[in-house]
Order: structure tokens, then C-alpha cells, then sequence
């Protein structure tokens, strides 16, 4: 395993702690990431210090994520460590929800986003369904 992908995969652990206690409106720490997944607190503080887990283990942490995130396709391990995951994220805070979408859009969604905070549900959901549109043309 090279450097470059632990450093990848503790920044996901930690993007992925992050985004998914905005999602569930509570804080998501270590421990319940460890109780989760019946390991210990030190071995998700390992996982976020660029220790890279058993196979069996990354699946398990990309159902525990999937999950909690609600994404319609799940992550695959190879992601964890390939992807550098905020690229792929956009993070609704307001409906305390997260989208994946293409890195090309992200920038551009993220300064839709912060400036249009009064839309309704129903508009914003219009902008992602627009934006998936372009991405598939």
C-alpha cells in the first residue's frame, strides 16, 4: 500500500466521520464508529492515522457509511483508498443531506448552495436533477 493512498483513506475516514454527523444531526465520533463496526475506539483512531484495515473491514466501513449517508449507490473499498471523497460530495447542511456528484460540478454546486439558502426543497432538488442531467449529456 502506498503513502499516498493512507493518506487518502485516513482523509476519507475522517471526511466520511464528518459528513455523516451532519446527516444524522448528531456528532459522530470514533466510538461509535468503533461500536458499529465491534472494534475498538484505538482501531478507528489507527484507520484515521493512515493504517489501512483488512478487506473484510473496509467493506464493513463502506456499509456502515452507505448507510448512514443514505447514498443511492454504495461506496466500494477501492474508493476509500483511490478517491479523494470530498471531491465527489456535496454536503446540504440545511437538509442535512449529502449528494454525490461529479468533481467538475462540485465547485460550482457549493457556490449555488451557500448562496441560494433560501430555495425551497423542491428547487434545489430541481438544480441536482438539471445537474445530473448535464453530467450524463
Amino acid at each position: 500500500m502506498s503513502n499516498s493512498q493512507k493518506k487518502i483513506f485516513a482523509d476519507n475516514m475522517r471526511f466520511l466521520r464528518k459528513i455523516a454527523g451532519i446527516v444524522s444531526s448528531r456528532n459522530v465520533t470514533q466510538n461509535n464508529i468503533a461500536n458499529s463496526l465491534k472494534v475498538s475506539r484505538k482501531t478507528v483512531v489507527f484507520w484515521e492515522g493512515e493504517q489501512i484495515p483488512s478487506k473484510t473491514s473496509l467493506e464493513a466501513i463502506c456499509k456502515y457509511f452507505s448507510r448512514i449517508l443514505k447514498l443511492n449507490k454504495p461506496l466500494i473499498p477501492q474508493q476509500l483508498l483511490d478517491d479523494v471523497l470530498e471531491d465527489h460530495f456535496l454536503v446540504i447542511s440545511e437538509t442535512h443531506e449529502v449528494r454525490e456528484v461529479a468533481p467538475v460540478f462540485k465547485k460550482s454546486l457549493n457556490h449555488l448552495f451557500t448562496r441560494v439558502s433560501e430555495l425551497t426543497t423542491e428547487d434545489l432538488e430541481k438544480v441536482m436533477k438539471y445537474m445530473e442531467k448535464l453530467e450524463l449529456d
